[in-house]
């Protein structure tokens, strides 16, 4: 029994962590399209090619440029075409463009995962009960890895919030179940401290 539980929590643990891991942001930086077609980097960081430093990555302080002619200046050049990621790094921020003006869609899809985890947590109890907390802690540990797989290689950012909270149910599912099954094994005069555990 001992083993069982201990093979469980190791998925729960993951898949929490896998909201930190998979939507890790690296730096970035705005790249900006010139009205003569080539492509100056602009990293707010530094004050790079004369531009201003700002706090604010996603945008790039708006300058005077000279036309294709030469001949007069343009104001308000459109800020930021394209951001450029550095290091060599491979996440969901950056698969489905999770920064700027997409920002709002990390903390959206860490909620997904919440609300999952807590509607698992009303219906968990119930499940557990109806079929078996043995076969129902298997199911939805083997849930939590096809999911956890899943996620790897969603091409969309609607389908990965949706697996994100499916996930996030079958983790506290399983869960709950391992944590009653362990709590029934132990002699009844140190449940109270297994439980806390």
């Amino acid at each position: 029994m001992c083993l069982l539980i201990v093979y469980i929590t190791m998925p729960t643990a993951f898949q929490i962590f896998q909201v930190l891991v998979s939507q890790f942001t690296p730096e970035f930086y705005c790249q900006q399209q010139s009205l003569l077609g080539d492509t100056t980097q602009f990293d707010v960081n530094n004050s790079t090619n004369g531009m201003l430093v700002t706090d604010d990555v996603c945008t790039i302080p708006k300058s005077n440029h000279l036309t294709t002619d030469n001949s007069s200046y343009i104001k308000d050049v459109p800020v930021c075409t394209s951001i450029v990621y550095t290091g060599n790094y491979t996440s969901a921020s950056i698969e489905f463009d999770m920064v700027c003006d997409n920002g709002w869609r990390r903390p959206l899809y860490s909620s997904l995962f919440m609300i999952g985890m807590t509607i698992g947590g009303i219906f968990g109890g119930g499940i557990s009960d109806r079929f078996g907390r043995r076969i129902v802690v298997l199911v939805f540990t083997f849930w939590q890895f096809i999911l956890a797989l899943a996620t790897s290689f969603v091409a969309d950012a609607t389908t990965y919030g949706i697996l994100f909270f499916f996930s996030g149910f079958g983790c506290l599912v399983s869960y709950q179940g391992v944590a009653v099954m362990g709590w029934e094994t132990v002699p009844p005069s140190f449940r109270s401290f297994m439980f806390f555990i």
